[in-house]
């Protein structure tokens, strides 16, 4: 009998069956209220089920895995399976939190040890869990918030006053990998019904108290296992708002025992409390904090510990939570650490025949083809449906494929409109519904940006730039954004107003008027001599199909001034986007009389012959630019060169 089958029909005869006795009844309650899982409750004969050993001889005990957090260090789960694996040990459930609930679900849903550390190693995973996402593959808006604000902050304003994130990171690309590597497992499935039975632990941010999540979406219950607070954003699951489960069950013995574990295999990676003398900054402070509450309820759950459990603890050393580049160290370890406990573990090995009859019944299952009959979007706030539909290439009929439609989704979190964008599928026998989660931003509709850019060379002095920025997306439900940025620095003052309308749904074509100041201070040359030609480069941005241009034009000098101090010629002067060098030339030879390619300057008064150090003009423009398309890469930047004569 399948497992799937043999829980259903267990908890279809708990709710027959005569009521239990008091004490039974009392028990069960308090150990509910302890997990905090009044709607995740299960009958205690379905919950004991859910870890029974199926292969191997009459009378094995049921082995439960348990798996703690602690970020990369997390890594050396890997190797503990390996070991496992490599010796015919068998595992029966998996109650995991944090990084462990990642290596336990993937495990869960069938992947081998080996394929996981292949996947695993094979990506640079910091990248992805910190949303570090290509420049090539953000619009052309966010390129320019980019480059303006590349150490930014984002703070909202609304009706609640200023806002910041929940979370530095909202962990979309980690979800995005986890829903194609898992995605044979159904949408919505009781994780019993998982190859190995499995549970992630999580905190209630409201009340503080420990979830175990045993059905829904398997990628999700990850994700909120390990949305470390302040630094990912919480999980929304049945209305509770889930971060990391590590604050409160670090290592969930009590969960695998409550699952029905006869012997509890428990690998505990926590990192050591630091030094006082290490403790530097408020925000080592705080770590510390964090890092004493996940020892004390580790010290707890390690007290649940019985007769022929087995505690397993990698020499991780000093590899911190972040140290994703020694992956392979952690592995090392945990492989170390468990051939080390071999002795302890032996009895529980299987025949070669055995164990390969409980890989097959725990293998991943199948990915079967299904066809879309509906398609569902769930999303409030300004952001019209028709945005997050026209975003999607799949329709109702197409056969679903997660990979595809985790890449639309990745665009719409990456065009900056919303938090987060997650998918499920919902089989109710022929019907599959497709539902599309959107999150959008809740600390808006406005939206400060702030940069700081410094700036040093050998060959001159260092400057800085200020930035601050202000957005407004979604003026309208057209999709009209309101845009302007300032920057304030030792060669550059400007002000940038701008409207942008998309044309279309799909925002591939918009226009954007915009009023604009500017101020520019450049440096041109560093050391003129008499009678020589003086070659200098502007720094000339190619036009994107999305930019349009403004021409670089060196105005009519205003007035000149002596600066006997200065050893080249600077020049305030509009930002420029050049197209074409010949255009350039001919700009430089008409608008300036100081800069010019076919005639020799005459003689000048010797009172003003440092003339050429001093060049200034302030520039006011009101141009109208069409955009084409916002996913052509800048081609960056190409020097245009210009020749005017010094005298010296």
């Amino acid at each position: 009998m399948s497992r799937a089958l043999a829980s259903e029909q267990l908890q279809q005869t708990a709710a027959h069956t005569p009521r239990q006795p008091i004490v039974l009844r009392l028990r069960c309650t308090a150990v509910l209220l302890a997990c905090g899982i009044t709607a995740f409750a299960h009958p205690a004969d379905a919950a004991e089920s859910a870890c029974s050993a199926e292969a191997g001889p009459a009378g094995r005990p049921s082995v439960g895995l348990v798996l703690s957090g602690g970020g990369a260090r997390g890594y050396a789960h890997l190797g503990v399976l390996k070991v496992l694996d490599e010796n015919r040990i068998p595992v029966d459930c998996i109650a995991a939190t944090s990084m462990g609930s990642v290596v336990g679900g993937l495990y869960a849903s069938g992947m081998t040890a080996q394929d996981m550390q292949n996947r695993l190693t094979g990506i640079d995973l910091a990248d992805i869990a910190f949303d570090v996402t290509d420049r090539a593959d953000l619009p052309q808006s966010r390129r320019e918030d980019e480059r303006l604000y590349v150490n930014s902050l984002s703070l909202g304003y609304g009706t609640n006053g200023f806002r910041l994130p929940v979370g530095l990171v909202q962990g979309n690309r980690l979800q995005a990998l986890l829903q194609d590597w898992t995605s044979a497992v159904p949408g919505n499935v009781s994780f019993d019904r998982l190859p190995i039975p499995y549970r992630a632990i999580a905190t209630d941010l409201r009340t503080g108290q420990k979830v175990v999540l045993d059905h829904g979406s398997l990628p999700q219950a990850i994700r909120a296992s390990m949305a470390l607070p302040g630094l990912f954003a919480p999980a929304d699951i049945d209305g509770r708002t889930l971060v990391d489960g590590g604050i409160v069950s670090n290592l969930p013995i009590e969960t695998a025992r409550d699952m029905g574990a006869n012997v509890v295999i428990a690998v505990d990676i926590g990192s050591p409390l630091r030094p006082l003398d290490a403790l530097a900054s408020p925000a080592d402070v705080m770590q510390q904090m964090i890092g004493i509450l996940i020892h004390q309820n580790v010290a707890r759950q390690r007290e649940q510990l019985q007769a022929g459990d087995v505690l397993i603890e990698p020499a991780l050393g000093s590899l911190s939570f972040t140290d994703f580049a020694n992956a392979s160290q952690a592995i090392a370890a945990g492989a170390a650490a468990t051939r080390a406990a071999m002795p302890q573990l032996q009895h529980l090995a299987l025949s070669p025949a055995d164990y390969a009859a409980w890989r097959a019944r725990h293998g991943a299952p199948a990915m079967r083809p299904v066809r879309i009959t509906q398609i569902e979007i769930a999303s409030q706030g300004a952001v019209p449906e028709a945005r997050i539909r026209a975003a999607l290439h799949v329709k109702p009929g197409d056969v679903y494929d997660p990979v595809a439609l985790n890449k639309d989704l990745l665009a719409l979190t990456t065009a900056g409109d919303f938090d987060s964008v997650s998918q499920q599928l919902v089989d109710n026998g022929d019907e599959h519904k497709l539902i599309v989660a959107a999150q959008q931003k809740l600390w808006g509709p406005n939206f400060l940006l702030f940069g700081l850019g410094l700036s040093s060379s050998s060959t001159d002095e260092g400057g800085f730039r200020l930035h601050l920025g202000y957005r407004r997306p979604w003026v309208t439900s057209s999709g009209l954004e309101g845009r302007v940025d300032g920057t304030l620095g030792s060669d550059l003052i400007n002000l940038h107003a701008e409207l942008r309308q998309p044309l279309s749904s799909s925002f591939g074509y918009y226009v954007a008027p915009y009023l604009e100041f500017q101020r520019r201070l450049w440096s041109i040359s560093v050391r003129p001599c008499a009678g020589q030609a003086l070659t200098f480069f502007a720094a000339a941005k190619k036009v994107s199909k999305e930019s349009g241009f403004t021409p670089l034009i060196l105005k009519r000098v205003p007035w000149l001034g002596e600066d006997s101090g200065a050893s080249g010629i600077r020049v305030l002067a509009h930002s420029t986007l050049v197209t074409r060098p010949s255009f350039f030339r001919r700009r430089c030879a008409r608008r300036s009389p100081l800069l010019n390619t076919s005639r020799h300057f005459g003689p000048v008064p010797a009172t003003r012959r440092r003339l050429f150090t001093s060049l200034r003009s302030g520039v006011f423009s009101l141009p109208f630019r069409l955009s084409l398309t916002p996913s052509v890469r800048m081609p960056g930047f190409a020097p245009l060169p210009c020749r005017a004569r010094c005298l010296v």
